[in-house]
């Protein structure tokens, strides 16, 4: 790999330190055959493995799509980073401090510049959550309480609100943050009169996150029963978040990973049937924020599992979602099964009146895709 970034010493110890072979074991199930260790590519569908891994010159090749490098170009395409980021990645993962590096003025300003959405928007998702403790949180806090959520789960999902149209504004300016940066993270516009306002104003914040953690992004629910206002918002495409890459609830999915506890992930439609889910114990629950599933969305899906349950609303809509979702799904390779839940009742509603053990039994019996295909047409 030619190295313009890094002094070659550095790249050379830093795979030295971080293994191939116990660092891709991480993402994918190895089987060794004499010295390589073999796997199902994950940059293409396949059923019989035709990734290897070379531990002794510490590099893979796919004899399949012809993918191949080291160590560091694994991780830049398996996780979506580039260079540099795959970098830091590596150096942090095994303690190894960064040295100075050379880049170009462009990267140098687009590494900054998201570097800083990222911080504007954690930085807001804090601050939303932090409203909690105001009087004024009130609607958002009824709201929560009529939706059975714990403490727990408003927590872990970081759950805040916002209280007026002005004050996050406030908020990220006394902490540093540019009125272009709010713009450039989705968090702010300006009226006709010139003036910025939270483009979030008076909504209970649902903030998206990344697979680390990070905030890229919101999805809001309208908290005054203003017919003016849309009832959810999203946050608009920016260099962080793209809709039709992003799965909410991803970092859960990474960590059960981690953790050697997924067998599956449920797909839902929405981020509040995502946290029933949760709250329930269905932990292994995403849902693709109210836009159809993607390849992209397959793709990142496949990095995680082999399987998959659809477990969309019970209505026409819902059940035509998971007809076109099926098709997608399996082109990369997916176990496609599919749930089809009674009296046309999405997740949340479903638990809400039937209880988890009857949603656990529906999984359970979750039925083959193309069969659930050829049942409901017929």
């Amino acid at each position: 790999m030619i190295n313009k970034n890094f002094d070659e010493r550095f790249t050379e110890e830093l795979k030295s330190k971080c293994d191939i072979v116990s660092t891709i074991s991480k993402y994918l199930t190895l089987q060794k055959k004499g010295k390589t260790y073999w796997a199902c590519c994950p940059f293409h569908y396949e059923k019989t493995p035709s990734f290897a891994i070379n531990e002794v010159e510490q590099y893979y090749h796919c004899f399949g799509c012809g993918e191949s490098g080291d160590v560091i170009k694994f991780i830049s395409k398996y996780e979506n980073l580039n260079f540099v980021e795959s970098v830091k990645f590596l150096a942090d993962s095994c303690g190894l401090k960064l040295p100075e590096y050379e880049q170009n003025e462009q990267e140098m300003k687009a590494l900054r510049e998201k570097e800083k959405v990222l911080k504007a928007l954690n930085c807001a998702r804090d601050y939303y959550k932090s409203n909690f403790s105001s009087p004024e949180s009130r609607l958002a806090k009824e709201y929560l309480k009529k939706r059975e959520l714990t403490e727990e789960v408003i927590n872990y999902f970081n759950i805040g609100v916002s209280l007026d149209w002005n004050s996050l504004i406030s908020h990220l300016t006394n902490k540093g943050f540019t009125l272009d940066t709010m713009k450039k993270a989705g968090l702010v516009e300006v009226n006709e009169s010139g003036k910025p306002y939270d483009v979030f104003g008076k909504r209970l914040m649902f903030p998206i996150e990344n697979a680390y953690g990070d905030c890229i992004g919101f999805t809001a629910r309208e908290l005054d029963g203003n017919s003016k206002f849309a009832k959810y918002k999203n946050s608009p495409q920016t260099i962080v978040f793209d809709k039709s890459r992003t799965i909410y609830n991803i970092k859960t999915i990474k960590q059960l990973r981690k953790e050697g506890t997924l067998n599956y992930i449920i797909i839902c439609e929405g981020t509040i049937d995502v946290i029933a889910m949760f709250k329930c114990g269905f932990k292994n629950t995403v849902a693709c924020l109210g836009t159809a599933i993607t390849p992209y969305h397959a793709k990142e899906l496949k990095k995680y599992s082999d399987k998959v349950i659809l477990c969309l609303d019970g209505d026409e809509a819902g059940q035509n979602a998971i007809f076109k979702a099926i098709d997608v799904l399996s082109e990369v390779g997916l176990e496609v099964r599919a749930v089809k839940l009674k009296e046309n009742l999405d997740p949340d509603e479903y638990l809400k009146k039937y209880g988890k053990d009857d949603l656990s039994l529906q999984i359970e019996n979750s039925t083959d895709a193309y069969e659930f295909k050829i049942k409901n047409l017929s």
